[in-house]
């Protein structure tokens, strides 16, 4: 698959010390494996499999962001949701910090295209947050409701 090819090749810059390259390549996969996953129909079991690569993916592209990039999880009610805080890399300065919240069919990941790569210019801080109701959390392991509307009759 073409995607994976991309995921490839990001490896293979990664190994070769080209950085930049690597996560150009990597955020590319890890938008290929969202698409994937979001266009794909509820009851695909690649669904999952389409976001945890998409998420790895960005993952891998964020070791190289020209900020830091920390993984943290937010308590929610009942479970965690996983974010991500981004802050200039060797800063301490207090700062403001600027949430960002995805809703019902987005992730954390790609609100990184949406505002975060301009906002990694600036001199703010920033959390992604990602909202409920997503395959990254826990309760979609459960039939997920929008089959049953999908298939009624």
């Amino acid at each position: 698959m073409q995607l994976q090819m991309i995921e490839e090749e990001a490896d293979i810059f990664m190994e070769r010390d080209e950085v930049i390259s690597a996560r150009d390549s990597y955020l590319m996969a890890s938008m290929y494996y969202r698409a994937a996953e979001y266009f794909g129909f509820f009851s695909e079991s690649s669904r999952r499999k389409n976001w945890e690569k998409s998420r790895e993916c960005f993952q891998n592209a964020a070791k190289f962001f020209e900020a830091l990039c920390e993984v943290i999880e937010v308590q929610f009610e009942d479970m965690k949701l996983p974010d991500y805080f981004i802050k200039p890399e060797d800063d301490l300065k207090k700062r403001p910090t600027l949430l960002i919240m995805s809703g019902f069919d987005g992730t954390a990941e790609e609100l990184y295209f949406y505002m975060g790569a301009e906002l990694l210019t600036e001199v703010t801080m920033y959390c992604f947050l990602k909202g409920r109701d997503k395959l990254d959390l826990s309760i979609c392991t459960q039939k997920n409701h929008f089959d049953q509307i999908m298939k009624r009759p």
